[in-house]
């Protein structure tokens, strides 16, 4: 199975996406965010889960899990359970920690970075996975994601009727000018010579005074206006 280690409570709607993911791919994972997802058990001695179930460690890595020391107890141990099986530690960074500043632990393993994209971080990931042969579970399914959400987030319970800012582009406007003035631009009165030897218009713009409706003032909203600069007419739409 693929032991997920993180900073709780941190690090966990990351954790916790991950581990639905990887489910949902068919992978066994163990993560305290995701008891009994699968049928899997909830294996209350992590050493013992190490030891003799977990095939690939995954350590989230971010400036909290980096100095945090309950993760970096499991990361210790997994170091010691991990001597003999290549790449068992695979760290997944999430933040913009600075490779200097890793822990020792970690200084000579290569991460995953999930910093600037989860979906780009995520398909390196899996194509480890898929690389090192790590087997599937047929109890992990998208099928199985889906009862472990229904059973742990409830419809009754995912719903809040909280205040919410609404954007929009609709203005109200609480005064109003009486006369509105629209620009246009006319056909070209004349034309002039350009050195190369093209002609040039000459653009003209005209501007005419545009009274409002009586109905504006009823609404108090604008919907748009449609106008003749030219004829000096304005029409509410």
């Amino acid at each position: 199975m693929l032991f997920l280690s993180h900073a709780n409570a941190e690090d966990n709607l990351f954790t916790r996406w991950l581990s639905l993911r990887l489910a949902r791919e068919g992978y066994p994972v163990w993560c305290d965010l995701t008891k009994l997802l699968g049928g899997e058990d909830f294996w209350r001695d992590v050493e013992a889960a190490l030891r003799d179930r977990t095939a690939k460690f995954l350590f989230v890595l971010s400036k909290t899990s980096n100095q945090k020391q309950g993760t970096l107890d499991e990361l210790a141990l997994a170091r010691k359970v991990g001597k003999q099986i290549q790449d068992f530690i695979i760290p997944l960074r999430i933040d913009d920690l600075k490779s200097d500043d890793i822990t020792i632990e970690l200084q000579r393993i290569a991460y995953i970075d999930f910093s600037k994209s989860w979906v780009a971080g995520y398909k390196q990931l899996l194509e480890a996975l898929e690389k090192a042969g790590v087997a599937r579970d047929p109890r992990f399914t998208p099928d199985a994601v889906t009862t472990w959400w229904r059973n742990n987030y409830p419809a009754t319970e995912g719903v809040s009727a909280t205040p919410e800012r609404c954007l929009s582009n609709w203005f109200e406007f609480s005064r109003l000018p009486e006369t509105l003035r629209l620009h246009s631009v006319r056909q070209a009165r004349g034309v002039r010579k350009a050195g190369c030897g093209r002609q040039d218009a000459v653009p003209d713009s005209g501007v005419s005074p545009c009274p409002l409706h009586p109905d504006f003032w009823g609404s108090g909203r604008v919907v748009g206006l449609i106008g003749g600069a030219q004829s000096g007419n304005c029409q509410l739409h």
